[in-house]
């Protein structure tokens, strides 16, 4: 039976040995496969094809010998834990969801996956991972998923595995938050709260914000150089997070947001504490100094709602009720749309205008009340 093997094929007991010259050395492979009729002809072919492969220096270990020793020296990076950083230095996101993307895997997956080679790594195993976690939200999971997956396409994408085990695992279904603006009662009865009781600094900062619709990021990077009184407009193209002055927004566009009566007044207060004393056009009315995050506006939010009665929700929605009362007071979606640097129109008809119904006032006391008419 011997005469009938084919060229460097030997059957062993419970696998198939292969021998192949590779860089003027003779290197012997164990497939674990058994030493049928049916599987000797196939790793004879698999031979054939690596033999061809190496005449025309197209041969990997990784292609035709993924589980070999040789596989493994190939490639300088085949734990989970090697791809996990090959992964993030890749990235090109911002330094915050960079640090999101960390905290989930070390979180989740290095604990268990690793020292583990990514090859060794089931589909089923990660299931029972997955299901293993109390997640308080399919939110939470779905965002844990996104770099798993970014590993696993790595690993793909450079043959360290031949298939992808996160495949088939889907995101849950979650409740998208919906907007939540105030009403302009609400917002009248904040800013004179403000007024009344706080440093002048702060009422302008949310006056700035009820009435320009920026981000909190954006509004606490706001600097003088960008605002233009002669054109009537802020030029937004800086964030901060985190105490790091980002030279892009969030979608990495620059627009320019247009003066209201409200916003207009709101600045040229401001322009009489900070124009000459610093860059940054809002600072912190305790020190003086540029806001280095958004916790202190979202403090001053915070009481503010519960010392006037409003209830709470967070300060991002300084910006939903810029457009809802923009739109009510006869704005064009699609100015209200670049306004807020949405991508389309329909982002903001979907995701904002919603809730403008609920609101209580006709459009004619809203414009009179908030001077946006656009």
């Amino acid at each position: 039976m011997g005469s009938t093997w084919p060229t460097g094929i030997v059957p062993r007991n419970q696998s198939i040995e292969v021998r192949l010259n590779y860089n003027d050395k003779r290197h012997y492979v164990s497939l674990p496969w058994r030493p049928t009729a049916g599987n000797i002809k196939k790793a004879g072919k698999l031979r054939q094809q690596a033999q061809e492969a190496i005449k025309w220096g197209t041969f990997t270990w990784q292609e035709f010998f993924p589980d070999s020793k040789h596989a493994n020296e190939e490639t300088g990076a085949q734990t989970f834990k090697d791809y996990g950083q090959l992964y993030l230095n890749t990235l090109t996101c911002t330094e915050n969801t960079k640090e999101k993307y960390t905290q989930a895997l070390e979180r989740f997956y290095y604990p268990n996956l690793a020292d583990r080679l990514v090859k060794s790594i089931k589909h089923s195993e990660l299931l029972a991972l997955l299901g293993s976690f109390d997640f308080q939200h399919n939110k939470t999971r779905n965002n844990a998923l996104i770099p798993l997956r970014g590993v696993f396409k790595l690993a793909l994408r450079d043959r360290a595995i031949q298939f992808n085990p996160v495949e088939g695992i889907e995101n849950g279904r979650h409740q998208q938050p919906e907007a939540d603006p105030l009403l302009i009662e609400e917002i009248d009865t904040f800013l004179n709260w403000v007024e009344r009781t706080q440093h002048p600094l702060w009422h302008n900062y949310f006056e700035y914000a009820f009435f320009s619709g920026l981000r909190p990021s954006e509004q606490i990077a706001l600097c003088w150089d960008s605002v233009d009184f002669n054109r009537g407009y802020s030029r937004i193209e800086r964030s901060k997070i985190k105490k790091k002055i980002r030279k892009h927004t969030k979608t990495y566009k620059v627009r320019d947001v247009e003066f209201n009566a409200r916003s207009k007044t709101a600045l040229l207060r401001q322009k009489q504490w900070t124009f000459l004393q610093n860059s940054e056009v809002f600072v912190h009315p305790s020190t003086g100094e540029p806001f280095t995050n958004n916790a202190s506006p979202r403090l001053m939010w915070n009481k503010g709602l519960k010392a006037c009665g409003i209830r709470h929700r967070n300060s991002y929605q300084t910006r939903h009720t810029f457009c809802t009362t923009a739109l009510q007071s006869g704005a064009k979606i699609h100015w209200v749309s670049q306004q807020l640097g949405h991508a389309s129109a329909m982002m903001t008809l979907n995701r904002l205008w919603g809730r403008a119904p609920l609101w209580r006032l006709t459009r004619t006391k809203i414009s009179k009340r908030c001077k946006i008419g656009v």
